[in-house]
């Protein structure tokens, strides 16, 4: 038995090939009518005759075309519900489908996301090790010191440091950089 629309293309395909064959038909039939006013009178009755044949099959095959038609209107109108249930059931795996490639790519981007977020953690964590690693290292350096490098460079007496201005904290410095000038000049 036929598949829904293996029916339905062989009747289309059955009606063109009746409609060329019909429209062959007429165009010869026409032809041989034509050439059969030209022939002798013994064969010109031979002649109309293959002329009329040929004109009333191409007839009947327009009109057969119609019934064609309408037997192809109708296999598709009784296989209709059958055609849409399969439409919708196929539609209803494409939005199954659909729904768990969803679900898939949202656990994957949440699975990347957890990834990503134990790699930031991760290297949040490195990187105290790092700095308490360093920490520890600058404070086993300076230990380790030597007092001189320590201690700040002491000026002769009598002498004015002006590196002293600059270890004095911000707020016991003069504002006015005009009144330290003044005091180097005097």
């Amino acid at each position: 038995m036929f598949s829904l629309w293996e029916g339905i293309f062989m009747l289309h395909l059955w009606a063109t090939v009746t409609t060329i064959a019909n429209t062959a038909l007429g165009v010869a039939g026409l032809g041989v009518a034509g050439y059969a006013i030209t022939a002798k009178p013994q064969f010109s009755v031979f002649y109309f005759g293959v002329a009329f044949i040929c004109v009333a099959c191409a007839i009947v095959g327009f009109v057969n075309l119609w019934f064609l038609n309408e037997a192809a209107r109708r296999y598709e109108e009784k296989n209709r519900p059958i055609r849409e249930e399969r439409e919708r059931k196929r539609a209803a795996r494409a939005a199954k489908r659909a729904e768990r490639e969803a679900a898939r790519e949202a656990a994957r981007a949440e699975k990347e996301a957890a990834k990503a977020e134990a790699e930031r953690e991760a290297a949040a964590r490195a990187e105290e090790e790092a700095a308490a690693q360093a920490g520890l290292v600058l404070f086993s350096q300076k230990d380790e010191a030597s007092p001189e490098e320590e201690a700040p460079p002491v000026s002769a007496p009598g002498e004015p440091d002006y590196g002293q201005a600059e270890a004095l904290p911000a707020a016991c410095q003069d504002k006015n950089p005009g009144n330290a000038a003044g005091d180097s000049q005097s």
